[in-house]
């Protein structure tokens, strides 16, 4: 079997208004916005009590979406002491023309 392209990345974000902005002003345009909840959400993710708003972001050529996550229970975890090697999401990268003018938005970013 052979993957033929990507469909969509998840990615767990604090400011999800904020990463939709980001991600709005790379060219993607907000494709749905929910709370989700429930117990097959707790099974799926192996926790207890989830409680999550999700933001999918359509791609520019409409082949793929980014899902921004935002949970609200539990508590986000992880951050900036996560190793580089830790598993999990490392890196999403993106085409874009000009490139600087993503760096000076990026910068806020942190």
């Amino acid at each position: 079997m052979a993957t033929l392209r990507m469909d969509h990345v998840g990615v767990n974000v604090e400011d999800l208004d904020g990463a939709v902005a980001f991600f709005t002003e790379l060219g993607m345009e907000e494709a749905g916005r929910t709370p989700v909840e429930g117990p097959w959400v707790d099974r799926v993710n192996g926790i207890d009590d989830v409680r999550v708003d999700i933001v999918m972001m359509r791609i520019p050529d409409g082949h793929g979406q980014l899902e921004l996550t935002n949970f609200h229970n539990p508590a986000a975890i992880g951050g900036t002491s996560q190793p580089p090697n830790a598993l999990g999401l490392r890196s999403v990268m993106f085409a874009v023309d000009p490139a600087g003018g993503l760096v000076a938005l990026a910068e806020p970013l942190g």
